[in-house]
Order: structure tokens, then sequence, then C-alpha cells
């Protein structure tokens, strides 16, 4: 969210489809559409890190630009931060979310095991880190930024455990999500990798020294 309303940042990495062509015509059209380009494949974490960075807002959100949820949904992560929230997250986990279509028990059975071993090791309750959907307050992003080293899909994991560490305030919020079709994720490799690298964030958690926190109201 910008002074003059909101803006939207395409944050391209090393696509191969199209993506970034389509986008700069949006954007030669649009003074409110910008887009950031890596030749290179930079990973989830890495992307979304260009696009803030890129982002002149008081508010930052990224959202998956196949739309699993929509622009109709961002008024209830702004409400979110609105009531005190410094971090406030899509979940589709929640009693009050609504998935338009089941997703298939492979996704169920895994999704629900990759969130067993964030809440065992990290002792939170977020019942959903992995949603696309997340915004905050830009002094929050710019916090974190640095502290925040994982780039490929555990990224998510670890922007709320840091945000958490340092005090800041996370809030779920439910939503509207509808599973896109053609996923180009691989299931079981990407949720082994993202397991691996939750036992890394853990580990380095563990050996890390006690750092001093930040009250937010």
């Amino acid at each position: 969210r910008v002074r003059n309303g909101v803006e939207l940042v395409v944050a391209e990495d090393g696509s191969t489809d199209g993506t970034l062509k389509i986008a700069e015509e949006y954007a030669s059209r649009n003074s409110q559409i910008s887009v950031v380009h890596s030749p290179h494949r930079l990973g989830k974490g890495g992307g979304i890190w260009n696009g803030i960075k890129a982002a002149k807002g008081d508010l930052v959100m990224f959202m998956d630009a196949d739309l699993s949820t929509g622009p109709d949904q961002i008024p209830r992560l702004m409400a979110a931060i609105e009531q005190g929230a410094d971090l406030a997250i899509g979940s589709r986990a929640l009693p009050e979310s609504r998935l338009t279509k089941s997703r298939s028990l492979a996704r169920k059975v895994l999704s629900s095991g990759f969130n067993w071993l964030f809440r065992a090791l990290f002792q939170m309750d977020i019942k959903d880190t992995q949603c696309g959907f997340k915004m905050m307050r830009r002094e929050v992003a710019e916090d974190l930024a640095p502290r925040v080293k994982t780039n490929g899909f555990a990224f998510d994991v670890d922007l709320i455990v840091k945000a958490h560490d340092r005090g800041y305030k996370i809030v779920e919020v439910p939503i509207v999500w509808t599973p896109a079709e053609g996923s180009k994720i691989n299931l079981r490799r990407h949720t082994v990798e993202m397991a691996r690298d939750v036992l890394k964030l853990w580990l380095s958690r563990l050996e890390a020294k006690p750092s001093s926190s930040i009250t937010c109201g």
C-alpha cells in the first residue's frame, strides 16, 4: 500500500514460461505495476525479498501469482494489521477458512505432517505456515530481511520463526483458497527439501545465542 493507493510489484526470477514478457507488457500500460527481474532462479524467498525491496508502501504483502488466494482477500490481512498485528498470514486451516476445492489425499497428508514437524520443533501454534499470502508493516519487513536466510519453500517458516523471535505479533487470518491447476511443484521432493531446511533452521536456532527481543503493540 502506497500513499496514493496500491502498487503491484511482479517479482520474476529466471522463469521460462513467458511471465517476464507478459508482466512487462502490463507494466508498460499501468504506472502502478512494476517488474523486478532476475536472470537467475533465486528461490521463493529470494524472489519475494527482491519484490519487497522494490516496494514503496507502508504495508507490504506477497501473494502467489496463480491467485490461489485472490486480491479480494487482501482486506482481511489489512484488517488484522490495523488491529495490531505486525505479520498477518493467510491460513487455510482455520475453521472460518473456505477451500473451494478439496486437496488430494497426498497433499493433505504431507501438509499435516509438515505442520506437525513445525509445531513440534518450534512450539508455535501456527496452523498453516505455507500459504503464500502474507502482509507486514514495512518496518517489520526491513527488520526481518537481513535475518531470514532461507530462499527455498521453507522461507515462510523462517519468516514466521524470526518474526516470533523478534517479538512481533503474528496473526493467522481465515481466507478463501482455490487450489491452482497445473502446479509445477514436485510434492514429495519439495516436502523433503522443506523438512530438511526446517531442521537446519531449528538447529541454527538452538546454536544461536539468546538475543534481545522487542515488544510491539
